[in-house]
């Protein structure tokens, strides 16, 4: 497969409680068991501590090399790169919520304008549910890149399942 021009930078969320305190290595586990060796789904994963560890390295540019490929979403991993933080379901109810502490906010806010300023201006931020039928990651995510100042050409507004729905309302529909 030849390279492609990264068009995408999906934000995931691990679905764990964050009282299970899970981290990147667990997530490698589950990805390992699920597609097998060395098919992990994100790039980074923001620790509950806010602290970002790589799990696939890349480039600093807007290609996407076959040596980067990580696979957070059908169909869109050859031109995308993924970051998940680890929580994503409430811890009482269970239910999926923005779990997210000031660390993990703080560091995502980083991790998301460094891909703009020095990988790609044009890139689009895309919430995993526009693509998927999951609440991931969690929290409607043009909300939030819009409260931290994120140009409105690089926010992905498509809701193809309308799950931001449930993330402005707190109601399933």
């Amino acid at each position: 497969m030849a390279n492609r021009l990264l068009k995408f930078l999906f934000v995931h969320c691990s679905a764990t409680k964050p009282k299970h305190g899970h981290t990147h290595k667990d997530i490698i586990t589950w990805h390992e068991k699920e597609w097998g060796k060395g098919a992990i789904g994100y790039r980074t994963v923001i620790e509950l501590d806010g602290k970002p560890v790589k799990l696939k390295a890349a480039n600093i540019n807007n290609i996407v090399e076959q040596i980067e490929i990580t696979w957070g979403v059908k169909g869109f991993n050859s031109e995308s790169h993924h970051i998940c933080y680890i929580g994503g379901i409430d811890n009482n109810t269970g239910m999926p919520a923005d779990t997210r502490n000031q660390a993990q906010k703080d560091t995502m806010e980083e991790i998301i304008k460094f891909y703009i300023e020095k990988m790609s201006n044009d890139i689009l931020i895309a919430p995993h549910y526009s693509e998927a039928v999951k609440a991931c990651p969690s929290f409607h995510l043009p909300d939030w890149l819009e409260s931290i100042n994120i140009p409105s050409k690089n926010i992905y507004y498509k809701d193809k399942y309308n799950i931001g729905h449930y993330h402005k309302t707190g109601v399933w529909i």
